[in-house]
């Protein structure tokens, strides 16, 4: 009698040590950026990615924890194991550190200017201009980084940027298109108060996973579903693409 109860107390404890090392609850972290992730007036946590990465865990089932920070906050977690999981530009050397997973999205870059701005062939254009962009908001593109000919402006958050972008401050502003969409509708900004000066390029982001605090059965399960969602067109209820979103941008 005594064997067997050993045994089945050996059992239990195996099973659960497999259940803990399978399924740990992954940890994400959201960059504090809006669409993508923000607090609401109420304390919640809302946004493009938040609401995604709620969906993905629905289509997987499993548990996780997630939470808001500065993006740049988010990288320095994520390098150095305290989250499992974020979504994060890509074209930034992140080093050994983290491992990409799926890619998430692929949006625009863009330069915009005021109601009485026209579109330009090249940055060559902006001579002597003042050019805002949102601070550690990720790369504009190599032509943008590489510009010396104008002066380049960096502002807090979209509402500063379109602010002063509106008021004459700034003569264009450089941002990605769903990140200057969702401010423009927040904001209420008319559609011919802003034309669309010159596309810079694209910028796609990721799901990336630590390399020190690494879950790999997991980030298959991601995978698949992120696969999976993409050909269901689910990704569509939560990030603006280009023809939906081209009635908040005049041409």
């Amino acid at each position: 009698m005594k064997f067997y109860t050993l045994l089945t107390i050996l059992l239990l404890c195996l099973a659960l040590k497999s259940f803990g090392g399978t399924y740990r609850t992954p940890v994400f972290a959201t960059a504090e950026v809006k669409p993508w992730g923000f607090t609401t007036d109420q304390g919640a946590m809302d946004g493009a990615l938040i609401r995604f990465t709620k969906k993905l865990h629905d289509e997987v089932g499993i548990p996780y924890r997630n939470s808001i920070m500065p993006y740049a906050r988010v990288i320095h977690a994520l390098k150095a194991g305290e989250i499992n999981f974020a979504v994060l530009l890509d074209g930034i050397n992140l080093g050994p550190e983290v491992t990409k997973i799926s890619r998430i999205l692929t949006a625009e870059i863009i330069l915009v200017g005021g109601k009485d701005s026209i579109p330009i062939d090249s940055l060559a254009e902006l001579t002597g201009k003042s050019v805002g962009y949102i601070r550690g908001g990720g790369e504009f593109g190599r032509a943008f980084e590489d510009a010396t000919n104008f002066s380049k402006y960096p502002v807090k958050n979209m509402q500063q940027g379109l602010t002063m972008l509106l008021a004459g401050r700034l003569h264009a502003f450089a941002s990605v298109d769903q990140t200057l969409f969702y401010a423009m509708q927040h904001l209420s900004v008319e559609t011919e108060e802003i034309h669309r000066l010159l596309t810079l390029g694209e910028v796609s982001m990721s799901l990336y996973m630590s390399s020190h605090s690494p879950l790999p059965e997991i980030s298959k399960k991601y995978s698949a579903a992120i696969k999976q969602m993409y050909n269901n067109g689910i990704p569509d209820k939560f990030f603006k693409t280009t023809p939906e979103a081209s009635p908040f941008l005049s041409q």
